[in-house]
């Protein structure tokens, strides 16, 4: 479909198969749209599936409000339950779209919001737009008293990702209730290394991090892409190399402040924005952050002493560093880069396989993804 709606030869086209064959439409799970796309041109396809459970919209590109229209959007399907947003751009103009949300619904009428599963993954935001994308959570679930159970909010900046990443806006009301949250952070620049603003974002959210009582599942993406992005761009200056990383020795303090876990985690991903090979520095994180999960192994397997986090049961470590060298271009720098990596890559996953090798003897599946 494209942003002249459903009478373009295409989508027109879908259209007619769905009148053609109704019984495809009642049985529809999953339905993805991309990359033009506007509420009302979005509406006719959508009132073919009736039982419209999982929307994927992928591609898009626009100013802040096409944020508010996604949201009215799962708002007119009354069924909808998942909303996944892959490669958002949004263009800041500086508008206040609050009172867009607030008029989604009728105070009158009954509650058609159901989403429990929220992401946007990929892409770029601006910074104010993430605290009024979480008010508005909070107003709609609020309205409709449904529980979010998943949030996922892991999508790129419209500047330097370290330094313009938005602060994390609190405790929402429908924390106590996620079972899933995904998070995007990040303190690292390049020419003067720690930024105060991105360490501010990340205590603001590890402060905040206690409430989220039902939390099963913990996704962080530690963000390096502004240098690693500067190392490959610049071959004259060598690759920057960074010790653990702080939000590594930050979570495992903040997972291990309480004499109960604050939550009863069993999957933890953490995603670097990386190299594999910056990876390796982090040994004394990864230390800290599993003092902090399953304690001290040899006392668990001689005592019997139960772990802090007893329904830990998988470890996710990935780090993404292609996607970084595919904006890029090509230029000495890179090649240079490709080959090494080719060359080092089962170096780096045997060396990363030791750091976590604490996790897997407490009994934690441990899984390496490096890209």
């Amino acid at each position: 479909m494209n942003d002249r709606g459903v009478n373009q030869p295409r989508s027109g086209g879908f259209v007619n198969i769905l009148k053609d064959n109704p019984d495809i439409a009642p049985v529809t799970a999953l339905h993805s749209a991309g990359p033009a796309w506007h509420r009302n041109n979005f509406r006719p396809i959508i009132a073919r599936f009736p039982n419209l459970r999982a929307l994927r919209l992928c591609n898009f590109n626009g100013r802040r409000k096409i944020l508010s229209h996604m949201l009215a959007m799962a708002y007119d399907v009354p069924g909808l339950e998942i909303l996944y947003i892959e490669n958002l751009g949004i263009h800041d103009d500086g508008q206040d779209d609050q009172d867009i949300t607030e008029r989604l619904f009728d105070p009158s009428t009954p509650a058609q919001w159901k989403l429990k599963e929220f992401s946007i993954v990929r892409g770029c935001i601006p910074p104010v737009a993430l605290p009024w994308l979480v008010s508005s959570l909070e107003l709609l679930t609020d309205y409709a008293g449904v529980s979010l159970e998943s949030l996922d909010l892991r999508p790129g900046s419209e500047r330097l990702p370290s330094t313009s990443l938005p602060s994390w806006p609190g405790v929402p009301s429908f924390a106590p209730s996620l079972r899933h949250l995904g998070v995007l952070l990040g303190d690292i620049r390049p020419t003067t290394g720690t930024t105060m603003t991105g360490r501010e974002h990340m205590l603001g959210f590890f402060t905040a991090l206690p409430h989220y009582r039902s939390l099963r599942s913990l996704c962080l993406q530690y963000d390096l892409r502004e240098a690693f992005g500067l190392a490959l761009s610049l071959p004259h200056i060598p690759p920057p190399r960074f010790p653990s990383p702080s939000f590594l020795e930050l979570l495992a303090d903040d997972l291990s402040a309480t004499e109960e876990p604050p939550f009863p985690l069993e999957h933890l991903t953490l995603v670097f924005a990386s190299p594999p090979g910056w990876l390796v520095e982090f040994k004394s994180g990864f230390e800290r952050l599993a003092q902090a999960l399953v304690g001290d192994v040899d006392r668990l397997h001689v005592h019997g002493i139960a772990r802090r986090y007893p329904r830990l049961s998988r470890l996710h470590v990935r780090t993404s560093s292609m996607e970084t060298v595919a904006r890029m271009g090509r230029n000495e720098r890179i090649e240079r880069y490709e080959k090494e990596r080719a060359e080092r890559d089962v170096e780096h996953r045997e060396a990363v396989g030791l750091m976590l090798e604490r996790f897997t003897r407490a009994g934690v599946h441990v899984e390496v993804c490096m890209d």
